[in-house]
């Protein structure tokens, strides 16, 4: 099942692994956590040397499942808020064992990357003095297999039709936008302490992406996020999917919320 789902959220650039990202290429500057969570929504972002507090006109936001399967007709929902008083995601893909001792230093993170990045990749990977930057050498393209964890999971180009990553080689991250913050998550790994509902053994695949384009065009008032939810379960389920999103439009108890169903979109405003 994938889904792609728009929303004006976008990252900047470590040299190391992080929990969380903050995406700042458009005019948007916003969080992505590891677990999936999106916070702190700033727009317009604040420019470089600002000491304006803005406030968040989004305080947190993330994706809700709930469904039938269709075997026993047992309710499943996987649905987090704050994550302060439980959890129904958490970082990293199905496995057998979730203690692995590599698990958490590999999948407890986010992978935030640029196209120039990648482009600067593909043109010198060759070259003597090369230093291949940390987010490509270490790109989540296969899982541990030994460990229950599925052989291919992040998406890259794979130049030498091998069907491995070999960044090394010229392999790259198959991205997309100018920017992108990728994720993995599943409902798996410990009981709903969220909802307290059944699992779907569900693993997530998130992609939030911007464009570094003119600021005159959409493109640069915007984020795009995609997810690909992969069923793992030996379960067929009917499955509803939505948002939650925590508007916080300045003062944050007179917001309000409406739709427009033609344009499959909704909003909030202030009140």
């Amino acid at each position: 099942l994938s889904v792609f789902a728009f929303l004006c959220l976008f990252a900047s650039v470590s040299t190391k692994a992080q929990q969380n990202a903050d995406l700042q290429a458009s005019n948007i500057q916003t969080q992505i956590n590891a677990d999936g969570e999106n916070a702190q929504f700033k727009f317009p972002k604040p420019q470089p040397g600002s000491t304006d507090p803005l406030l968040s006109t989004i305080y947190s936001a993330g994706l809700w499942l709930g469904g039938l399967d269709q075997e026993f007709g047992a309710l499943h929902v996987a649905a987090q808020t704050y994550a302060q008083t439980g959890n129904d995601f958490w970082a990293g893909p199905i496995a057998s064992n979730y203690n692995d001792a590599n698990y958490d230093t590999r999948y407890n993170r986010v992978w935030n990357i640029t196209r120039d990045q990648i482009n600067n990749h593909i043109a010198n990977h060759a070259n003597a003095g090369y230093v291949m930057p940390e987010i490509i050498q270490n790109w989540p393209a296969h899982g541990n297999s030994s460990n229950g964890e599925a052989n291919f999971l992040a998406p890259f180009v794979d130049t030498n039709n091998n069907q491995q990553y070999n960044p090394e080689q010229g392999d790259y991250p198959d991205i997309h936008g100018d920017q992108a913050v990728y994720f993995i998550t599943n409902d798996d790994r410990f009981e709903h302490t969220e909802t307290g509902a059944d699992k779907f053994k569900f693993e997530i695949h998130g992609m939030a992406y911007a464009f570094d384009a003119p600021a005159t065009t959409y493109l640069n008032n915007n984020v795009f996020l995609n997810y690909r939810i992969i069923n793992r379960s030996d379960y067929t389920y009917n499955t509803h999917l939505g948002m939650w999103v925590d508007f916080d439009l300045g003062q944050y108890l007179d917001d309000f919320v409406g739709c427009d169903t033609t344009l499959n979109l909704f909003y909030a405003y202030n009140g």
